[in-house]
């Protein structure tokens, strides 16, 4: 069974479609980091922010390439909310990681 999920970023840079079996097996893989409250709240010390940024880029682009989606769809990404914790990124925190991932 494959439930795809469409959508498009607005710079047109990317696109997503996803399996469902893929999307639960992926988030019993998630890394440890993900379940740090902190992760979901943007640094303010330069050096903090800047391991954390690369840790986004790093699972990002795991969850992308394991599932093989094509497609980042930003304004709906599983990956920003971490329900088991209670916790996911707000719309300006999400554009922070964006913007550094598209430098990175």
């Amino acid at each position: 069974f494959q439930a795809p999920c469409i959508a498009s970023r607005e710079c047109g840079l990317f696109t997503i479609t996803c399996n469902v079996h893929l999307f639960v097996s992926i988030r019993e893989k998630y890394p440890e980091f993900y379940s740090f409250k902190p992760f979901f709240t943007i640094q303010p010390v330069l050096a903090t922010r800047e391991k954390q940024m690369g840790l986004w880029r790093d699972l990002i682009l795991k969850y992308h390439t394991e599932l093989r989606i094509k497609t980042l769809v930003v304004h709906d990404c599983p990956l920003w909310k971490n329900p088991g914790i209670g916790r996911e990124l707000d719309n300006e925190s999400i554009m922070a990681v964006i913007e550094d991932f598209i430098k990175g």
